[in-house]
């Protein structure tokens, strides 16, 4: 059976480098003084360590959850992001993406996945276009 192209997920470097830009994710976030308290390891929200899988999902990681399945939240009913917490989530995520010397068109396609995702983490939002990854 033919393979398709590779995934963005394997042209990046799979799980290790989706660790990498995880962590510097989680960096830039912690640093935010608008978003560091809902990373912060101490938050108890879990938020930051369930990024890697977020993450890999959004990079096509093989086997990850499609779009459009019912989406189950990683932390109980919503994330409740503030729309302006969102859109600075959003933004960390493309600077990393941009260091990282991600293509343009991939990044794109990343932050189109990651406003698909929008309606299941603002708070007052609702989808279910989006599935988060489970036990991540």
């Amino acid at each position: 059976m033919p393979q398709g192209p590779p995934s963005l997920f394997d042209r990046l470097g799979g799980a290790p480098a989706v660790a990498t830009l995880a962590a510097a994710l989680v960096g830039r976030l912690q640093g935010d003084p608008e978003l560091g308290h809902l990373f912060s390891p101490t938050a108890g929200t879990g938020l930051g360590t369930s990024l890697t899988g977020v993450l890999a999902v959004a990079l096509g990681r093989p086997g990850g959850m499609a779009m459009g399945a019912p989406h189950a939240r990683p932390h109980g009913d919503a994330l409740h992001l503030s729309p302006r917490q969102f859109c600075l989530f959003a933004a960390h995520l493309m600077d990393v993406l941009t260091d990282a010397a991600v293509a343009d068109d991939d990044v794109a396609a990343v932050m189109a996945w990651v406003q698909a995702a929008r309606p299941a983490v603002v708070a007052g939002e609702r989808s279910a276009a989006v599935s988060w990854p489970a036990g991540e």
